[in-house]
């Protein structure tokens, strides 16, 4: 084990900072800018060329990024409604609805169209008595915890907090406190959205309950949202930090992160590793410890490793910027795409090096999340699209590889990364067919029963109900939302 600040040096060789670039486009669809710019004259156009552009377009991996005609950033909820209704009204034209830039799959949240960017959505509404925040989705969860963290409360939220990359827009959502208050999704009181036809609604499980449950997973299938209505948390005493292992240590920390997932029963307490591997630098293991109770940490695990460590973790306050000590983003100038595995538990050796060797520039980044089974990651309520009645932990996979000749085999060895993790868990007994893959990893190519299962067919009737196909023999049948990219029911 050594410092976090001594792995920087071996860290900077693969994870880098990125900052946003001009992206050169010919574009077909600059006719459409012009129109938007007449109709909604209070939303700001931006072209290539200028800083907002750059910013609007930008992407955390510049593979998800596109050359867009134009971008446009909406004041208020008024002009998200304008712009759907004249983008409604040409079938052809592509757009995308970016918050933060997140996303992996190129065309999720960029298109060679209209980039909508909710970069202007950055308020915070606390209401004390209901114990709810209303939040923009354009704000990152570092400038959201930020906010209500002066008033002594928390979400469930995000937990790589730096500003820009983990923002608000359609979020499913693993948190540091998940494992007593649930997903994100699950601590949703209230969408404001705006459905494809322009019309503006507040969606409730009250006021909509079918609607409600499609959001809850649904990703951008039923219009744009502009704001969430989060449940609101108080704050306990805050413990954590970080730990980094190399070399021999890593096979030690491994079966100590699994026995953690089996072992501990205190919701209170969570850990999550990071194994990184490339070809220029040996292997890294990163452990973040995180405690939010109203005592100092009292856990007890078969193996002690975590535990003592957990138990003399020096960091301590009242923000969770005090107890995470990773707040820099994964960054980079490389190309990159994410994909997941379901696993029942962390036994098997997910420290995987992927096929074949690895080329000069590429790197696997393997995210481990040790949730335990009886805290709040699984709920038999039904309330949300996403299905999480049966637990698993998500393992997600993020491979990072330099040229865009490589994206196709890049991706396949994603894939065979997965397939080969996923085989070794079922060898050892581990019942996986019929869980569903965390959708906000996955590729975009994997098939929709796979990411929702049994919810599949009742999506599809929803849909259906909010952005209907039009009939017209001299205009491509297209769904509005369709046009967005995502996954689409």
């Amino acid at each position: 084990m050594f410092s976090p600040y001594a792995a920087l040096t071996l860290l900077s060789q693969t994870w880098s900072w990125f900052a946003p670039q001009d992206l050169a486009t010919g574009s077909p669809y600059t006719w459409m800018c012009t129109n938007i710019e007449r109709a909604v004259p209070t939303a700001r156009l931006s072209y290539p060329g200028s800083g907002a552009y750059a910013n609007d377009t930008y992407h955390w991996l510049p593979s998800s990024s596109q050359a867009s005609a134009c971008s446009v950033e909406p004041g208020n909820i008024q002009d998200v409604s304008d712009i759907l209704k004249v983008l409604s009204r040409y079938p052809t034209v592509p757009f995308a609805i970016k918050a933060g830039g997140r996303a992996t799959n190129p065309g999720f949240s960029s298109t060679p169209g209209i980039q909508i960017a909710l970069s202007k959505f950055k308020d915070v509404t606390y209401d004390p008595k209901l114990h709810t925040a209303t939040v923009g989705a354009g704000l990152s969860w570092a400038e959201l915890y930020t906010e209500l963290e002066k008033l002594g409360v928390t979400v469930v939220g995000g937990r790589i907090v730096g500003v820009g990359m983990l923002l608000i827009l359609f979020p499913l959502g693993y948190s540091y406190i998940s494992n007593r208050h649930g997903l994100v999704i699950d601590n949703i009181v209230a969408f404001k959205l705006v459905l494809p036809n322009g019309r503006t609604t507040t969606v409730t499980t009250e006021s909509n309950p079918e609607l409600s449950w499609a959001l809850k997973g649904g990703y951008n299938n039923f219009g744009i949202i502009t704001h969430y209505v989060f449940k609101t948390y108080s704050l306990g005493n805050l413990w954590g930090g970080g730990l980094i292992y190399t070399g021999g240590n890593i096979s030690l920390v491994v079966p100590a992160v699994a026995d953690f997932q089996a072992s501990n029963t205190n919701v209170d307490a969570t850990v999550v590793a990071v194994y990184a591997r490339a070809p220029s630098t040996p292997p890294i293991l990163s452990v973040t410890l995180f405690y939010n109770g109203t005592t100092r940490l009292r856990v007890s695990l078969t193996s002690s490793l975590l535990s003592q460590e957990l138990k003399k973790t020096t960091t301590s306050g009242k923000r969770f910027f005090d107890v995470m000590p990773y707040k820099l983003l994964i960054h980079g100038v490389s190309r990159g795409a994410m994909h997941t595995v379901s696993l029942t538990d962390l036994s098997v050796p997910y420290y995987y090096d992927g096929p074949g060797s690895f080329t000069q520039g590429s790197s696997l980044i393997v995210f481990i999340e040790p949730f335990i089974a009886t805290g709040g990651v699984t709920s038999a309520k039904n309330d949300s699209s996403y299905p999480h009645d049966k637990f698993f932990t998500p393992l997600s996979l993020l491979w990072r590889w330099p040229g865009e000749g490589s994206d196709d085999i890049a991706r396949e060895k994603l894939k065979k990364a997965a397939a080969a993790i996923t085989a070794t868990a079922e060898s050892e007994g581990q019942q996986l067919a019929d869980l569903p893959l965390y959708s906000d990893y996955s590729l975009s190519d994997i098939p929709l029963e796979k990411l929702y299962t049994v919810n599949l067919p009742k999506l599809r009737s929803i849909r259906a109900k909010y952005d209907p196909a039009k009939t017209d023999e001299h205009i491509p049948t297209r769904l509005v939302m369709d046009r967005a990219g995502g996954f689409h029911f």
